[in-house]
């Protein structure tokens, strides 16, 4: 299978996809830690997809874009599935 993972963005569906597991799983058995950056908080289908696999989440926000209302939605979206923000980085 070929693997384009900037589609994730616009289809966040392929995330959930066989190809995408296997690839992630795949890079956890080959590295200490793997990170997987997206797009900023307005995306939670990707964010909540992706933290099926991750360890942790870092929500990655811009300052004056982000709104903070989108902050909390997609927060409490990872957090519905299972997943655990640990922190959030501000991007320039």
């Amino acid at each position: 299978d070929v693997l384009n993972a900037s589609d994730w963005a616009t289809n966040p569906d392929l995330v959930a996809t066989a190809a995408s597991s296997a690839l992630i799983e795949q890079l956890k058995r080959d590295y200490q830690q793997v990170v997987i950056a997206t797009q900023p908080a307005a995306s939670s289908p990707v964010a909540s997809a992706l933290s099926d696999h991750a360890d942790a989440v870092v929500l990655v926000v811009e300052p004056g874009q982000t709104k903070r209302a989108e902050v909390r939605r997609v927060a409490e979206d990872i957090r519905a599935v299972g997943g655990h923000l640990v922190g959030v980085l501000a991007t320039t």
